[in-house]
């Protein structure tokens, strides 16, 4: 039995690269997930998010900037780094979010953050699958695509601005 093909366990070279020492982690919670180990798979998921939620702050308050947000905005973003527990960092950086990056008013901080809190010892290992899938697109869209949006926003601003100044 089994699905075909099978599910892979495969990382996009740019995440894997953005991921650093973490991407282990990242495709063994992919294994587990795969493997329908929903609770190893949210642990191995929860232990990146640990490790990289500093750089998903810097995301999130990189696209406010990318977005014309104001310092003030962005300061509240970016203060979130100051705490020591990565569920305080999620949270308090997910109440700071703009709605401008919020895609359809959805806050994929705050249900990142949502998600993680629940407790590992409460779920069943359907939920946990379940909790690990959210995860995972949750991440993937924060840390890659937000990201890459945000260097797209930046490149094309700069050639604009670099055609206008040949043009004056």
């Amino acid at each position: 039995m089994g699905q075909f093909p099978a599910q892979s366990t495969s990382i996009h070279s740019t995440i894997e690269k953005r991921l650093g020492t973490s991407a282990i982690f990242y495709r063994r919670a992919l294994t587990c997930r795969n493997e329908g180990y929903g609770l190893a798979a949210v642990g191995y998921f929860r232990r990146v998010v640990e490790d990289k939620t500093n750089e998903l702050v810097d995301v999130v308050a990189d696209s406010a900037e990318a977005m014309g947000m104001s310092e003030e905005d962005i300061a509240k973003i970016r203060v979130a780094k100051s705490q020591k527990v990565y569920e305080d960092k999620l949270k308090i950086a997910s109440q700071a979010m703009p709605s401008t990056i919020k895609p359809d008013g959805a806050n994929p901080l705050h249900a990142h953050f949502e998600l993680l809190s629940v407790g590992l010892h409460t779920q069943t290992e359907e939920e946990s699958l379940q909790i690990a899938d959210n995860v995972h697109e949750i991440f993937d869209y924060l840390f890659d695509s937000l990201r890459a949006e945000v260097e797209d926003r930046e490149a094309f601003v700069a050639k604009v601005k670099q055609i206008v100044g040949k043009h004056r």
